[in-house]
């Protein structure tokens, strides 16, 4: 293939010749002055040996050109007719150049081709590459770029390196950069992975694998639907005002039976699962180090404790019977204040209070008195309401027991909310021929609430001067809870102690920076579960969690204060959460204590609430559905619909009025199981409520208006059914109460809501599979104490907005609705 140059190359090569040749000459560039009317065009210089004798003969040759050696042409090759040349004068310059004056005419101003090519002719030893030159002399369109239009590209253009953009690994990367060096580098062979060449490609495969998967996690993780990091999925879910919840620990009530009066325990006390046959453990010793490598469950009591021997095992008392129980939903019971033994006297339960919580459970077999033989899922918890001191005078005349004095027996009688009623009977004494098996059930004391989490300490890393810190925990499974109020929990059941709410739970995690304080002192840090509302001088953080492991996030300086540069925090904070905590009963058997007067611990009850972390799957369903739900009332029916998301609401109904200076949100409510809308329940719910309302509107939480009702129902008994046994049906059928069998009474508070009419077909059917009943009439139906408005006829009474139907059959107080029935036919 023979040599070629561009055009450019040529005319550089063929110039620099020219440069050297003692006789050639040619035109290297033109001034044009339009002006003074004038072209000047300057030659190619000669080299320095020949410039003496070629400016001599190029100025000998200049004074001898005359106009007809020179021809001008336009743009496009044409005849420049409007440019005429006037005279030519060489310069005294050196290298000489040639002055030429020139006339334009008036047709020529503003022409449509202001480009022109000057050539020379018939003139001896010029160059015929460099002869000719173009110039313009319009000056209206300066440009700093040549005017000549660039030479177009001789041959094909150099092909670009191909580039797999599919290639996303350490592996393809490295098959890509080894075969663009074999293409450009052919003698280059080296495979060998110990070569430099080598070495290098696949270092920079690694960076290339890295930025991919870099790339790819930014753009999967910027969505709430890709997002694969449970980080990510908890901000963009935060963002949609949805808060993904990290699961909790579990609670238990622990019994701690102990040797004498007065064992103090502080908040704080480990309890562990059954893993040997010791119950007191020590925090330093072996043998609790061996515990815990072997897998046993930790748990940490809630509260300080005060425990009293007499609390141990408390008799329930029978009042004489020999067949005796507490029935389902019994809110009372009786206990024997009295010791039973010879080195005791006088009141045992002198320190029993209102707020403890008694465990009634059985330990025998009312079958035949075996206490291996007792039935374990009859236990219950109760937070004791009232507590009332009393004397038996028949008691000891009443008792066979050598050990029970004859005189009058003290009696402490408690009580608990109706919530905790009990779902079960309880027998205490029962006859089975002519043998009587007494003590079946007891109530356990000494009581305390525990919660799953082991706690611990850790030093964290110092703070950075610049840059974030995202220091971790060492640990994983940080416990997460909802902060328990011990003066709080004990005005509420025992049930209600034991239930937490995910969403609310915090971090069990405390943060102390020394000398950070005011005056010196060190100063705490609390988790939060967001930031949005802690301001620049709060020392606040939240916890972010991923694979188990917690890493802590602060403040930037704006939202939540920025830790100290340099100081050091130390971390306290508990590991062990979720359903790992839900261990079952008799699970706990073991104390971390140096007292010795504790005998035995146990927990009569399984361990509830534990709950797993919230799904990335679940979370990626739930949090868009935050959006639609309301987060503030306006009409009276989002105060209805919020107040029924209290627990405790069975039922809410609202109005909204004018009070003559604002208005106010009147919100009546029905509490579940029929319980009291008492003081202390109208404060807890406004409080609930009060982060919803408007401002500028009050609120009232009331209870509801109940509509009592008059019925007289008539049915016809079936042949060989008894009107007596019937008529206690009759009367169980439709009472305000929960049966035997777990059903509810057609008048039960749970069985009516707000503005819910009452049907006369509904009474009739419920009265009709009722065994033994052949036909039902209604009689009467009315509301009590009102006219007859003809419901009967119509079939139904209606309820007002804010009435409840009520029906108690209360003889004593007939004016809470009553039912009469007249049976007829039967025995």
């Amino acid at each position: 293939m023979p040599f070629e140059l561009s055009e450019h190359d040529f005319r550089s090569a063929r110039r620099a010749a020219l440069i050297r040749d003692p006789v050639q000459i040619g035109i290297d560039y033109v001034e044009v002055e339009p002006g003074e009317r004038r072209i000047t065009l300057h030659f190619v210089p000669p080299a320095e040996p020949l410039r003496v004798d070629k400016n001599d003969r190029l100025r000998a040759i200049l004074q001898a050109l005359s106009p007809e050696n020179l021809r001008l042409s336009g743009g496009q090759g044409t005849a420049a007719a409007n440019l005429h040349i006037a005279g030519l004068s060489p310069t005294s310059t050196d290298p000489p150049a040639l002055q030429i004056q020139y006339t334009l005419s008036e047709a020529g101003v503003g022409g449509s081709s202001p480009n022109y090519t000057l050539e020379l002719v018939n003139v001896p030893g010029l160059d015929p590459f460099f002869s000719r030159v173009r110039f313009s002399l319009r000056l209206d369109q300066p440009t700093e770029f040549d005017p000549a239009p660039p030479p177009p590209p001789s041959g094909a253009p150099p092909a670009g390196p191909q580039i797999d953009y599919l290639a996303r690994d350490a592996a393809s990367f490295r098959r890509l950069m080894l075969d663009r060096l074999s293409l450009l580098l052919p003698g280059w062979q080296e495979r060998n992975p110990a070569d430099l060449g080598v070495a290098l490609v696949e270092v920079l495969a690694y960076a290339g694998d890295q930025l991919s998967y870099y790339q790819d996690a930014v753009a999967t993780e910027a969505y709430l639907g890709t997002a694969q990091r449970r980080v990510s999925l908890r901000r963009h879910a935060r963002l949609l005002d949805y808060a993904m919840h990290e699961g909790c620990n579990a609670r238990a009530w622990v019994q701690v039976l102990v040797s004498r009066d007065e064992v103090a325990l502080p908040r704080g006390v480990q309890f562990l699962t059954r893993v040997g046959p010791e119950t007191r453990l020590l925090p330093d010793t072996q043998a609790y180090e061996e515990a815990l490598a072997a897998g046993a469950q930790v748990f940490e009591s809630l509260h300080p404790a005060v425990l009293y021997r007499a609390h141990n095992n408390i008799p329930l008392y029978t009042w004489g019977a020999r067949q005796f129980e507490l029935p389902t939903g019994a809110t009372q019971a009786a206990l024997l204040d009295e010791w039973l033994d010879d080195e005791h006297s006088g009141r045992r339960l002198d320190n029993l209070r209102a707020g403890d919580v008694l465990i009634f459970e059985q330990v025998k077999s009312a079958a035949n008195g075996n206490s291996d033989e007792a039935d374990p899922s009859r236990r219950h918890a109760v937070r004791l309401q009232r507590l009332v001191r009393s004397v038996d005078p028949l008691g000891g005349s009443l008792s066979k027991n050598p050990q029970v004095s004859s005189q009058a027996l003290p009696i402490l009688e408690v009580e608990w909310a109706a919530g905790e009623a009990l779902p079960f009977p309880l027998p205490i004494s029962a006859r089975r021929g002519d043998e009587i098996f007494t003590g079946l059930s007891i109530a356990s004391g000494n009581i305390l609430l525990v919660d799953h989490g082991r706690s611990l300490t850790e030093e964290l890393p110092p703070v950075p001067a610049q840059g974030d810190y995202r220091p971790r925990l060492s640990r994983p499974g940080l416990t997460h809870q909802v902060p328990y109020q011990d003066t709080e929990a004990r005005r509420q059941p025992a049930a209600a102690a034991l239930r937490q709410d995910p969403p609310a739970a915090l971090p069990a995690l405390s943060l102390v920076e020394p000398d950070a304080g005011l005056w010196g002192e060190p100063a705490r840090w609390t988790a939060q579960s967001d930031l949005l509302k802690s301001d620049r001088f709060r020392r606040e953080f939240v916890v972010e969690v991923e694979n188990q492991r917690a890493t802590l996030r602060f403040g930037d300086g704006i939202n939540g204060r920025r830790p100290s540069p340099g100081s050091c925090l130390a971390a306290s904070y508990r590991v062990g959460n979720g359903p790992g905590g839900n261990v079952g009963r008799e699970a706990l058997a073991h104390v971390v204590t140096d007292q010795a007067d504790i005998m035995a611990v146990r927990n009569p009850l399984p361990a509830q609430g534990g709950t797993a972390p919230e799904s990335l799957e679940r979370a990626r369903l739930a949090a868009p559905a935050a959006l639609h739900t309301q987060e503030r009332c306006v009409t009276p029916e989002d105060y209805a619909s919020v107040a029924a998301r209290h627990p405790e609401v069975r039922a809410a109904a609202a109005q909204l009025r004018w009070t003559g200076s604002w208005h106010t949100a009147f919100v009546s409510v029905l509490r579940r199981d029929g319980r009291q809308v008492d003081s202390a329940f109208r404060a807890e719910l406004r409080a609930f409520l009060d982060r919803y309302r408007l401002a500028g509107f009050d609120l009232e939480i009331r209870p509801p208006r109940f509509a009592p009702l008059d019925v007289a129902l008539r049915a016809v008994v079936a042949p060989g059914y008894f009107r007596s046994s019937l008529l206690q049906a009759l009367r169980e059928t439709f009472s305000n109460a929960r049966l035997p069998d777990g059903r509810l009474g057609f008048f039960h508070p749970d069985r009516f809501s707000f503005g819910q009419p009452v049907y006369l077909s509904q009474m009739v059917s419920a009265a009709m599979q009722v065994p033994g009943v052949l036909r039902v009439e209604i009689q009467r139906f009315q509301r009590w104490g009102r006219p007859d408005q003809s419901e009967r006829e119509q079939g139904l009474i209606l309820i007002g907005p804010l009435e409840i139907a009520r029906l108690d059959n209360d003889r004593l107080a007939p004016e809470n609705g009553q039912i009469e029935f007249i049976l007829v036919g039967g025995s």
